[in-house]
């Protein structure tokens, strides 16, 4: 995987899933996105919510959660400014 959201990915899951290729994009990039979490951090994480039941349990079938809902296991985050935890700038 090289960062780049490659077409025939889309494609192929709007196919195999019937689904809009908006659906189908995003479901793809989620799934990009657990990728390269699971090199990093996500070892350290609890995968829960919609989006989790959907890749884990349910597959192609039921609604689709446009959001990854994370509990820390365990690590603390540090941060140098209040402004880093909020993302908004004063």
């Amino acid at each position: 995987m090289n960062g780049v959201l490659e077409r025939k990915h889309v494609a192929f899951y709007t196919r195999s899933s019937r689904v809009s290729e908006r659906v189908a994009e995003r479901n793809v990039v989620l799934t990009y996105v657990l990728r390269i979490l699971s090199d990093s951090i996500l070892p350290q994480l609890a995968f829960k919510g919609g989006t989790c039941l959907k890749k884990v349990y349910f597959g192609k079938t039921g609604r689709f959660s446009m959001d990854l809902d994370f509990t820390s296991a365990g690590i603390r985050l540090r941060f140098k400014e209040k402004s880093q935890i909020t993302g908004i700038e004063r």
